[in-house]
């Protein structure tokens, strides 16, 4: 099971929520398996206080493949560039936890 929780200060499009889902499942996919059970919870427009500014954006991702660093490693850096491409905001490596 992947569980993954994006929450963001910026309004996402309907567009964009959809592309993010769509690439997140499809990294799950090749990652891991076929038959993986994964869920995406996106919570955009919230309140949320950073020192880099006013848009800020945070991820949390569990999955039990992660105990390998390397694996995780990878996940999480394909993970970021997906958040980043389809939203346009730069993520912080202190704003993305994967356990």
């Amino acid at each position: 099971m992947v569980f993954i929780r994006l929450t963001t200060t910026k309004i996402l499009t309907l567009k964009q929520e959809n592309k993010i889902k769509d690439d997140v499942f499809e990294l799950v996919r090749n990652l891991f398996c076929q038959n993986e059970c994964a869920m995406l919870h996106i919570e955009d427009n919230q309140v949320m206080y950073c020192q880099e500014g006013d848009e800020c954006i945070y991820i949390e991702c569990h999955c039990d493949y992660l105990y390998q660093s390397e694996f995780k490693q990878k996940f999480c850096k394909q993970l970021k560039n997906i958040v980043e491409k389809r939203t346009g905001m730069k993520i912080n490596e202190q704003c993305l936890s994967c356990y």
